[in-house]
């Protein structure tokens, strides 16, 4: 027999516990019989093999002899509590640490303390046992965050860099001067706005429209900062517009971008204020204001906010922004200095304040929504729904309610409808056109050589000239901003991942031309009205028409001429080319013969089908078949819900 158990004679693998033959290819055939105080083999599983007992393991056996070792340690420190333990793991089907049952020795809440074995982790990850600790941070030792999130450094890390924190900011008013410096001045092309077509539709009565704002009525004071602010001539939908909203009719106007949508609403609202001789009232309570103002960025909120403070410039009228990025103990704190202000807002923050009970809509007289088309595509419908059916906003029909944009789909009208009484519908010039008065020029060109031309482009302009440009992504607005400043072009940047205080930063200095080119994403494309913008750039063509729209709208304001440059990628921006074959034939511009080739052979549907898609009528003209029915399309349209329980609120990212 070998060393091994092997036994060459009979070919037996003792060793083993099993019978082999002797050839080569040998199988185990049968377990040795064991001697006869021991179970058989196959009945291990189910027999003890300390006490051939059936029905419990050896671990469980009630008559197993003491082990020494490690074992031995464990049943003399448990005899030293008063627990007798017997062989195996455990008092029978007891946690071996602390000797009750119903729990195994890792889930024990009982460990060893003192350094002792057995010290682990409880259910929720923290150390128990010998070297159990306090529950909070093991860096600084409170509770409430993370070691990972902990700004203190570890003992012995004080170079370890503490996680960034967003500065707190605090918008500062531009002074009554600096306030009035930036006016849009009447382009030579504004007496084209006397033939654009003009529609109202709704029951009557239908105020007639003026030709000037003297006729309008207005408060002397708002008359007297109108010619101050540079306003001599209104425009179409000023014209139609104010009108209809100091006879106290609900409103949904459209009208082309830079064509005086905001004037058009906050006069309405701040000569409500004077007529009515509503005095500043400091308060140490609710605010509760006249009228609200809600836009989709806070840049938009921050231009109708200085619009606001021109028009009521020397009067007892309080004008307060509320956004995300500034501080809302600041903001919370302009609420106190009169009870009755008007707010500008973005949905996200107004909802927070409102949530911490400062502010109340019980004396709401006005709720306007600028760029409504925005906020209600986007998917906010049911944060506008949220407000509109707060527990202490009027009911439609008891607040007057306004919609203003430049863009109008069918859906979008739908939705709208939801919060509005018996409303006008006003069209101004045709919806979702581009702006005649900006001539746009778009040029071929793949993605690898985009920089280089728009390098050239810049260089082969007049110094001082205002220039736009639009890109698709946050970090590559980055990316070209530093590349134009390394070519000489003072450019800056403005995009959702800056600090508010930098965002703002930038377009103060592109809007007083120490930097003469700003690079930003959709954040600057929508109702910002920067004086004096020569050129758009769409380094990044846009992935929707009306997008497209709204983009080079940014130029070519109140009767300004303005020019548009956009680069064309065949592989990217396919999908736009019949939208845009259609803008510049609608616009009366030339068609290149290439973008022509582009749009037959393009296999993606059109999308924008100019006057034909969006006639000068409102939705309400059409078959009942594209009305909204029932409870389930007026709540998901964001209209009133039919019951009296509020929807849930969601906090917009803005």
């Amino acid at each position: 027999m070998s060393a091994w158990g092997y036994d060459d004679d009979k070919a037996n693998y003792q060793g083993s516990g099993r019978v082999t033959s002797s050839n080569d290819d040998w199988e185990p055939t049968a377990w040795i019989s064991q001697p006869d105080d021991k179970p058989h083999a196959g009945e291990r599983g189910t027999t003890c093999y300390k006490c051939n007992g059936k029905g419990h393991f050896a671990r469980d056996c009630p008559s197993a002899k003491e082990t020494g070792g490690f074992n031995r340690q464990q049943q003399d420190l448990r005899k030293e509590r008063g627990q007798d333990r017997v062989a195996g793991r455990g008092i029978g089907k007891a946690c071996f640490k602390c000797g009750t049952e119903g729990h195994l020795s890792r889930d024990c809440p009982d460990a060893f303390g003192g350094g002792k074995p057995g010290a682990g982790f409880d259910g929720r990850g923290e150390r128990i046992g010998g070297n159990a600790r306090k529950a909070g941070c093991f860096k600084c030792g409170k509770d409430g965050h993370m070691a990972k999130d902990c700004l203190q450094a570890a003992p012995g890390k004080e170079d370890a860099k503490e996680k960034p924190r967003v500065p707190t900011y605090i918008p500062v008013d531009l002074d009554s001067d600096k306030l009035f410096e930036v006016k849009m001045g009447i382009g030579k092309h504004f007496h084209y706005y006397d033939d654009m077509p003009v529609k109202v539709t709704g029951d009557d009565p239908i105020p007639a429209a003026v030709a000037s704002f003297a006729d309008m009525g207005l408060h002397d004071v708002l008359n007297e900062n109108l010619l101050r602010a540079g306003y001599t001539n209104p425009t179409p939908i000023q014209k139609y517009a104010v009108p209809i909203l100091m006879n106290g009719r609900d409103l949904m106007a459209c009208a082309q971008t830079g064509s005086g949508k905001t004037a058009a609403f906050l006069l309405p609202v701040i000569n409500y204020v004077l007529e009515n001789n509503i005095k500043r009232r400091e308060h140490n309570g609710c605010a509760q204001p006249i009228g609200l103002v809600l836009g989709p960025t806070r840049e938009l909120i921050s231009q109708i906010y200085d619009e606001a403070r021109k028009f009521s410039y020397g009067t007892d009228v309080t004008c307060v922004r509320i956004y995300g990025g500034a501080a809302t103990i600041v903001q919370i704190h302009r609420l106190k200095e009169n009870e009755n202000p008007i707010i500008m807002a973005t949905p996200g923050r107004l909802l927070d304040i409102v949530s911490k009970g400062k502010i109340s809509f019980e004396k709401l007289k006005f709720l306007i929504f600028d760029e409504a088309d925005r906020m209600l595509d986007m998917g906010f419908e049911q944060d506008m729904s949220s407000l509109t059916n707060h527990s202490t906003m009027p009911k439609v029909g008891e607040r007057q309610t306004m919609m203003f944009s430049a863009t109008y789909p069918d859906s979008v009208q739908s939705c709208a409808r939801g919060f509005m009484d018996n409303y006008l519908f006003l069209v101004v010039g045709t919806i979702g056109a581009a702006n005649k008065d900006v001539q746009q020029e778009i040029v071929q060109i793949d993605k690898f050589n985009k920089r280089e031309k728009l390098v050239e482009y810049i260089q082969s302009l007049n110094a001082g000239e205002k220039i736009l440009v639009f890109v698709e992504r946050k970090l590559q607005a980055d990316f070209i901003g530093a590349y134009l400043i390394t070519q000489g072009i003072n450019a800056t940047t403005i995009h959702g991942d800056r600090y508010q205080e930098q965002r703002e930063e930038a377009l103060s200095a592109f809007r007083a031309g120490i930097n003469t080119v700003l690079v930003a994403t959709n954040v600057a494309a929508r109702g910002l009205d920067i004086v004096g913008v020569d050129t758009v750039v769409n380094f990044d063509l846009p992935k929707t028409v009306d997008e497209y729209v709204h983009r080079i709208g940014r130029t070519g304001r109140v009767g300004n001429r303005g020019h548009a440059l956009s680069f064309f990628d065949n592989e990217r921006d396919a999908p736009l080319a019949k939208d845009l074959v259609k803008i510049l034939d609608e616009a009366g511009q030339e068609v290149p013969e290439w973008l022509m080739t582009a749009a037959h052979r393009s296999e993606y549907s059109q999308t924008y089908y100019g006057t034909s898609r969006f006639p000068v009528q409102d939705i309400r003209s059409f078959d009942y078949s594209m009305k909204p029915e029932g409870k389930a399309l007026m709540e998901s349209c964001g209209g009133p819900a039919q019951s009296p329980k509020l929807l849930d609120d969601e906090i917009w990212d803005e």
